[in-house]
C-alpha cells in the first residue's frame, strides 16, 4: 500500500511540474507573433522622482504593432507606420524593439495567447533635472 501511495505522489508531482511548465510557455515570446492593439496606455511622469502626471489613455484600434515570425514589424498609429525589428530575452521575459538604431527594451508583465502587457522606462537628465517616464501597455491580439 505504501508503494502505491508513493507512485500517486510522484505522478500528482509530475502533473504538477507539467501544468507549471506550460503555464510558463505561455510566456515564450515568439509565438507573439501577430497583429497586437494598444488597448490602454499608461504613463506616469517623475520629475527629480516627484510624480508630475500619471494618465491612462484607452484607444479602439487606431495603434497596432505587427510583429512578424522573421524578427521585423510594422508600428501602426493613426494610419501612420514605422518599421521596426524585434527580438526576444526568454530568461528575463524581455522584448527588445528597434528603430532606426534605437532599441526599446520592454519588460513583459503578463502574457497569454490573447493579451500581453509590456512595461518601460525611460529617464534622462536635463540640465541637473531627472526626468522619467514609466509606461504600461496593455495589448490584445487581433488576428
Amino acid at each position: 500500500m505504501k508503494k502505491l501511495n508513493l507512485n500517486v505522489f510522484f505522478v500528482a508531482l509530475l502533473a504538477i511540474a507539467a501544468l507549471s511548465s506550460c503555464m510558463n510557455l505561455e510566456k515564450i515570446l515568439p509565438k507573439n507573433t501577430g497583429t497586437w492593439e494598444v488597448v490602454t496606455d499608461r504613463t506616469a511622469t517623475y520629475e527629480d522622482e516627484t510624480l508630475v502626471s500619471d494618465s491612462t489613455t484607452t484607444y479602439s484600434g487606431e495603434v497596432t504593432y505587427q510583429f512578424n515570425e522573421d524578427g521585423s514589424g510594422v508600428f501602426t498609429e493613426d494610419g501612420q507606420t514605422t518599421n521596426f525589428t524585434w527580438s526576444h530575452n526568454e530568461e528575463a521575459e524581455q522584448l527588445t524593439i528597434t528603430e532606426d538604431g534605437l532599441a526599446i527594451v520592454l519588460d513583459v508583465l503578463s502574457y497569454t495567447r490573447d493579451t500581453m502587457t509590456l512595461f518601460y522606462t525611460f529617464d534622462f537628465d536635463f540640465f541637473g533635472v531627472v526626468f522619467k517616464t514609466e509606461t504600461t501597455l496593455n495589448l490584445k491580439r487581433v488576428e
